[in-house]
């Protein structure tokens, strides 16, 4: 009945507030059930407050059953994430990566929501795989300059410059390892958009002069963005890590064959 769901909602909601780590787990764990045999009955945009609020938590399974439900909130509607996270929630999302790349779960929110919403706008998205790169690299150009390490390079850590000095500690060949990958997953992104946009039958994402014809505004089109793509390519394919070098001679090669 109205009242026993009500009943049920309420103590649901109550338990996610609740200082213990596990209760708010298994509350979360809950909602998840009701988002997915009732998700009228619940108000979206809170739970993704309420799911955002635990990325940065120090507690791990906090922050992993968290992500799990932003996953399934992007399945869902990832039309909707987006209106309310905005690109916000998935530099945050990709600053995690830096933290630490084992986190289950970050790269298949960030890939769920590229693949159902990079269509109607790709440019966003190239603008945050941009940001993505260029705040990875500044950081790493950083260390180098407080660090004075030398010449001594680790091939995970090294940054897309191509062979940036990295710091000795511990501590800081783990925060350069993770940015490395993030670099790496960021042009994996880059990739991605390519490939969906240049196979999702929209003619003047690729074609400049049909768009116009149309009365399309070209400054989001996917072909309006090609010199930043050849941009990003170029340096990543100049890298010293190996597979960035190559993920950035696949960009180029996707640049060669849409346009």
């Amino acid at each position: 009945s109205w009242r026993t769901r009500t009943l049920i909602l309420d103590l649901v909601y109550r338990f996610m507030c609740e200082e213990d780590e596990g209760i708010r787990v298994e509350a979360i764990n809950c909602i998840q059930h009701v988002l997915l045999f009732s998700p009228e009955y619940v108000s979206v945009p809170e739970l993704i407050a309420q799911f955002r609020s635990h990325l940065s938590s120090s507690r791990r399974p906090l922050k992993l059953v968290s992500i799990h439900a932003l996953y399934q909130l992007v399945q869902r509607d990832a039309l909707l994430i987006s209106k309310v996270g905005g690109d916000r929630l998935v530099e945050e999302l990709f600053a995690m990566l830096d933290g630490d790349p084992s986190i289950e779960g970050v790269r298949k929110v960030i890939t769920s929501w590229l693949q159902q919403t990079v269509v109607h706008n790709p440019s966003a998205w190239i603008d945050l795989c941009q940001k993505i790169m260029a705040r990875t690299t500044v950081a790493q150009q950083t260390t180098e300059i407080i660090s004075k390490a030398g010449p001594t390079f680790d091939e995970e850590g090294a940054s897309l410059s191509g062979g940036l000095g990295v710091d000795t500690s511990s501590g800081a060949q783990g925060r350069l390892t993770s940015r490395w990958r993030t670099q790496l997953f960021a042009l994996r992104c880059l990739h991605d958009i390519c490939s969906i946009v240049s196979t999702s039958g929209r003619r003047e994402q690729l074609d400049i002069t049909y768009a116009r014809k149309l009365g399309v505004p070209t400054a989001g089109l996917l072909v309006s963005r090609v010199s930043d793509l050849i941009k990003m390519a170029f340096t990543a394919s100049a890298a010293y890590v190996t597979e960035i070098r190559l993920e950035g001679l696949v960009i180029l090669k996707d640049v060669i064959e849409i346009f």
